[in-house]
């Protein structure tokens, strides 16, 4: 039902996950971001609660092998559940996929999922019909080793949306993204319900890109409260020509 890519970038400042399923609100409970800690997608068999005992458990300073361990022991859906999540102690990625998601049939298709992991990503997916979609997703995301990280998520994901990808096809879509001093993100988006959400998401990602971003991180990115009471004519103009915009009508903007 669901694909995703969690990465880091190559010096390790930056991390972040973008996900795409056929069910609403996949930010909300497939996606999780517990800033220095690790990040999750939690697929499958949708349920937050995987996600918080993974995240205990790392607190507890438990290991990979000990958490998969305990899930399975635990939680009778283990076998429907697909999970990736990166360690931001040590940079690790721990992958699984139950059984029941690796390949079946229904009345619809014939449906496929799998993880793959590179050095600095790991990219999952279940109920797809062709594994083209993480193969894809993969090969677009090293291709664009020179792009910023938020952006090289999204281009990753629009690839996988590009293919048949779920086959019962797209409701919604969400990307997060944080750097590695801060504990709250630089980039969340989440469309809830659409019936292009990653298009939508590159819509709102783009806008967020030309009107938006820059006043974020040189206005509020600043923990010693330097930049906050600045004057306008203080300001770069970049900055002070979309405060302007922002502070116009929506309608005349």
């Amino acid at each position: 039902m669901t694909f995703s890519i969690i990465a880091f970038n190559n010096d390790k400042s930056e991390y972040g996950i973008a996900i795409c399923s056929a069910i609403p609100f996949i930010g909300k409970y497939s996606a999780f971001v517990y800033p220095n800690l690790c990040v999750i997608a939690a697929q499958g068999k949708v349920d937050p609660c995987t996600a918080i005992t993974i995240r205990n458990c790392l607190k507890d300073n438990l290991s990979e092998i000990q958490i998969l361990s305990i899930l399975e022991e635990k939680d009778p859906s283990f076998n429907r559940k697909q999970l990736s999540f990166l360690n931001l102690n040590n940079y690790k990625f721990t992958s699984y996929t139950g059984k029941d998601l690796v390949h079946s049939k229904n009345e619809y298709s014939e449906i496929h999922g799998k993880i793959i992991t590179g050095e600095n990503y790991i990219i999952s997916g279940n109920c797809l019909v062709s594994l083209e979609t993480l193969e894809i997703m993969e090969e677009t995301f090293t291709a664009n080793n020179h792009m910023n990280l938020d952006l090289r998520i999204l281009e990753s994901l629009k690839a996988g949306n590009k293919t048949k990808g779920d086959f019962r096809g797209r409701q919604s879509a969400a990307l997060y993204c944080y750097r590695s001093k801060d504990e709250f993100p630089y980039r969340t988006i989440d469309i809830d319900e659409n019936l292009a959400p990653v298009e939508e998401l590159e819509r709102i990602f783009n806008y967020a890109s030309t009107h938006w971003q820059n006043v974020v991180d040189y206005c509020f990115f600043d923990m010693k409260f330097e930049r906050k009471y600045m004057k306008g004519s203080d300001f770069p103009t970049d900055i002070m020509n979309s405060i302007n915009t922002l502070s116009l009508p929506v309608n005349k903007r």
